[in-house]
């Protein structure tokens, strides 16, 4: 995306922040509101799927909580669509390595918190991994982009490749909750792999990546 470009009369772009997959997210700055915001945009090759983001706007948007990155609106203007969402200005949870266990343990029950959150609304994020949780300037950590790559993928019938990603959803059914329970498994695993795990916390892990959907623990609260 072009810095300095002006979508839908409102939001200029003042730096793409990622553009590695099939949509870009970019940091812009509302002129309605003074503000600056992130935008979530369909890349060339998925424009004609612009449905697909606005329904995750749709089942999103009003997911309301402290570990979430707020999702505002979506908006097609000019050839691009995209979702406009809170701007989280932080590290990603992978730069917690160096932390000390319980630090990352603290901000791994604040990603199950929201997925808790979400899953009492019936929303699943579809895609729980590193890049898509954030830790803010204050030290509360977000989880972005619910629904998004999953929406996608059901409209361009693509599967995720990502060892993230349960063998369900790597095999195309529609994520449930027991895959993100799955995913958030994983990003445990790999947040503590330096660390000699106390018997229960590996029992609990191994649990939450196994292959069935029904022999995943499903109480997020318990979990957290």
């Amino acid at each position: 995306m072009t810095q300095g470009r002006c979508l839908a009369d409102r939001f200029w772009v003042l730096e793409t922040i990622d553009a590695s997959g099939a949509t870009e997210l970019c940091l812009a700055r509302d002129a309605e509101l003074g503000e600056q915001v992130a935008l979530r945009l369909l890349g060339a090759a998925l424009a004609g799927h612009w449905e697909a983001l606005r329904d995750a706007c749709r089942e999103t948007r009003p997911l309301a909580h402290p570990h979430i990155a707020r999702v505002f609106d979506f908006h097609r203007a000019g050839g691009a669509p995209f979702i406009c969402r809170e701007y989280v200005a932080g590290a990603r949870i992978v730069d917690l390595a160096a932390e000390s266990a319980a630090d990352r343990l603290g901000a791994l029950a604040q990603v199950a918190a929201a997925l808790e959150a979400a899953h009492a609304r019936g929303v699943v994020h579809g895609d729980l991994k590193a890049s898509k949780i954030l830790r803010d300037e204050r030290g509360a950590i977000r989880v972005t982009d619910f629904r998004v790559a999953a929406t996608l993928r059901a409209a361009t019938s693509q599967t995720p490749r990502g060892a993230h990603a349960s063998p369900q959803v790597r095999g195309g059914e529609s994520p449930a909750a027991a895959d993100d329970v799955y995913s958030l498994g994983v990003l445990t695993a790999q947040l503590l792999a330096s660390e000699p795990l106390p018997r229960e916390l590996g029992a609990l892990l191994d649990a939450m990546r196994a292959s069935a959907r029904s022999a995943r623990p499903h109480d997020l609260e318990e979990i957290r």
